[in-house]
């Protein structure tokens, strides 16, 4: 499954371009980097947050941190890789402050095209059979899960934004697909 994966580790060169026009103070380039990156972050916060108003604060706040940070920035990995590691720990440290993590239907992570309405009334069932197995996942095995099957990322990537080995993010990965299976198959 993971021969499909876009290596994605270090900077493009049109990242490397941007970066290096933002420290240089060129606001349209910060506004382009923007563009580039945010409705992948955005949806990844909505999915952790299950908030619209949360995950709009938190986007907003992973790019103001991300600017100020910049300096900081090394280039080890690609922008997107490192926006999404400030994402994930803000949406961690809004999750502790709430204390409760809501849940979010799957339909508002991967819109469906409705072709037919019996097909439609199949995927709803699907969906929601998804969303209470993946609620019964451990957090921890649940993100990995979300970032490389919904998101795409390579066990690099992954291992990179969490700060985790490589067998780590695997071990997890495994795990959580045998939960996810064994908890559809009780739920069917």
């Amino acid at each position: 499954m993971s021969g499909h994966r876009e290596e994605k580790i270090g900077m493009s060169s049109k990242e490397r371009e941007l970066v290096a026009r933002i420290k240089e103070g060129d606001m349209d380039a910060f506004r382009e980097l923007v563009e580039m990156h945010r409705d992948r972050i955005y949806a990844f916060v909505f999915y952790m947050t299950g908030d619209r108003s949360d995950a709009d604060d938190i986007t907003q706040e992973t790019f103001i941190k991300a600017y100020k940070g910049l300096s900081r920035f090394r280039g080890d990995s690609s922008v997107y890789t490192w926006l999404h590691r400030i994402a994930m720990n803000l949406c961690i440290d809004r999750v502790r402050k709430l204390k409760k993590r809501r849940e979010v239907p799957l339909s508002e992570i991967i819109p469906s095209h409705v072709e037919e309405p019996f097909r439609e009334a199949e995927r709803s069932e699907l969906r929601r059979i998804i969303e209470v197995a993946l609620s019964g996942i451990p957090e921890k095995q649940r993100v990995i899960l979300i970032m490389y099957e919904i998101q795409g990322f390579s066990y690099e990537e992954i291992a990179s934004i969490l700060g985790c080995p490589i067998g780590t993010v695997r071990s997890r990965l495994h795990k959580a697909r045998n939960g996810l299976r064994e908890r559809i198959s009780k739920l069917l």
